[in-house]
Protein backbone atom coordinates (compact mmCIF):
# COMPACT_ATOMS: atom_id res chain seq x y z
CA UNK A 1 0.00 0.00 0.00
CA UNK A 2 1.46 3.47 -0.97
CA UNK A 3 1.97 5.96 1.88
CA UNK A 4 -0.41 9.10 1.10
CA UNK A 5 0.94 12.71 0.95
CA UNK A 6 2.02 14.45 4.41
CA UNK A 7 -0.23 17.15 4.93
CA UNK A 8 1.11 18.23 8.17
CA UNK A 9 1.94 22.03 8.31
CA UNK A 10 0.10 22.94 5.10
CA UNK A 11 -2.66 25.11 4.60
CA UNK A 12 -4.32 26.74 1.67
CA UNK A 13 -7.13 30.24 1.28
CA UNK A 14 -8.99 30.84 -0.79
CA UNK A 15 -11.33 34.21 -1.30
CA UNK A 16 -13.87 33.94 1.36
CA UNK A 17 -16.98 34.80 -1.24
CA UNK A 18 -19.58 34.80 2.16
CA UNK A 19 -17.52 38.11 3.47
CA UNK A 20 -20.15 40.16 4.46
CA UNK A 21 -19.06 41.92 7.54
CA UNK A 22 -16.00 43.79 8.03
CA UNK A 23 -14.93 41.29 10.74
CA UNK A 24 -15.37 38.63 8.10
CA UNK A 25 -11.77 37.33 6.97
CA UNK A 26 -10.74 38.18 2.87
CA UNK A 27 -9.43 34.71 2.80
CA UNK A 28 -10.37 31.41 4.24
CA UNK A 29 -9.28 27.83 3.76
CA UNK A 30 -8.66 24.74 5.56
CA UNK A 31 -5.25 22.50 6.27
CA UNK A 32 -3.57 20.70 8.77
CA UNK A 33 -1.53 21.75 12.18
CA UNK A 34 1.61 20.46 12.63
CA UNK A 35 0.44 17.21 14.36
CA UNK A 36 -2.25 16.26 11.27
CA UNK A 37 -5.10 17.77 12.98
CA UNK A 38 -7.96 19.59 10.65
CA UNK A 39 -7.87 23.43 10.93
CA UNK A 40 -9.99 26.16 9.37
CA UNK A 41 -7.55 29.03 8.32
CA UNK A 42 -8.69 32.98 7.89
CA UNK A 43 -6.62 36.02 6.95
CA UNK A 44 -7.23 39.70 6.58
CA UNK A 45 -6.10 42.13 4.92
CA UNK A 46 -3.76 44.55 6.92
CA UNK A 47 -5.47 47.16 8.34
CA UNK A 48 -2.60 49.59 6.99
CA UNK A 49 -3.16 49.02 3.26
CA UNK A 50 -4.98 51.57 1.59
CA UNK A 51 -8.65 51.48 0.27
CA UNK A 52 -6.80 51.50 -2.88
CA UNK A 53 -4.51 48.39 -2.57
CA UNK A 54 -7.23 46.31 -0.87
CA UNK A 55 -9.04 46.42 -3.85
CA UNK A 56 -6.18 45.97 -6.22
CA UNK A 57 -5.87 42.56 -4.22
CA UNK A 58 -9.35 41.47 -4.08
CA UNK A 59 -9.32 42.23 -7.82
CA UNK A 60 -6.40 39.73 -8.43
CA UNK A 61 -7.86 37.42 -6.19
CA UNK A 62 -10.93 37.45 -7.98
CA UNK A 63 -9.03 37.02 -11.48
CA UNK A 64 -7.01 33.78 -10.22
CA UNK A 65 -10.29 32.28 -8.64
CA UNK A 66 -12.14 31.92 -12.11
CA UNK A 67 -9.25 30.85 -13.77
CA UNK A 68 -8.36 27.35 -11.52
CA UNK A 69 -10.00 25.83 -8.08
CA UNK A 70 -6.83 25.78 -6.53
CA UNK A 71 -5.92 27.68 -3.72
CA UNK A 72 -5.03 31.39 -4.17
CA UNK A 73 -2.37 31.13 -1.52
CA UNK A 74 -0.31 27.96 0.04
CA UNK A 75 1.35 28.02 3.21
CA UNK A 76 3.61 25.96 4.75
CA UNK A 77 4.09 26.49 8.75
CA UNK A 78 7.73 24.62 9.93
CA UNK A 79 8.53 24.25 13.62
CA UNK A 80 11.30 26.51 14.49
CA UNK A 81 12.83 24.07 16.95
CA UNK A 82 12.16 21.00 13.60
CA UNK A 83 14.16 23.54 11.42
CA UNK A 84 17.10 24.23 13.88
CA UNK A 85 17.72 20.79 14.94
CA UNK A 86 17.77 19.16 11.87
CA UNK A 87 20.05 22.47 10.43
CA UNK A 88 21.97 20.91 13.63
CA UNK A 89 22.22 17.86 12.67
CA UNK A 90 23.04 18.57 8.79
CA UNK A 91 26.30 20.75 9.53
CA UNK A 92 27.43 17.49 12.06
CA UNK A 93 27.06 15.48 8.90
CA UNK A 94 29.01 17.76 6.79
CA UNK A 95 31.96 18.42 9.12
CA UNK A 96 32.30 14.20 9.93
CA UNK A 97 32.63 13.83 6.17
CA UNK A 98 35.10 16.24 5.74
CA UNK A 99 38.89 13.89 5.41
CA UNK A 100 41.07 14.74 8.04
CA UNK A 101 38.56 16.82 10.17
CA UNK A 102 39.95 16.85 14.08
CA UNK A 103 37.98 17.70 16.61
CA UNK A 104 41.43 19.10 18.34
CA UNK A 105 42.11 22.65 18.46
CA UNK A 106 45.83 23.29 17.23
CA UNK A 107 46.62 25.50 20.03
Amino acid sequence: MSQGYNNKGRFGLWRNKDRKELTHPHLSGQGEDLDGNKVWTSAWFSKDLSDEDKQVLAEMIKRYEGANKKPFINIVIKSKQAVHSQGVANASAAAQSVEGFDDDIPF
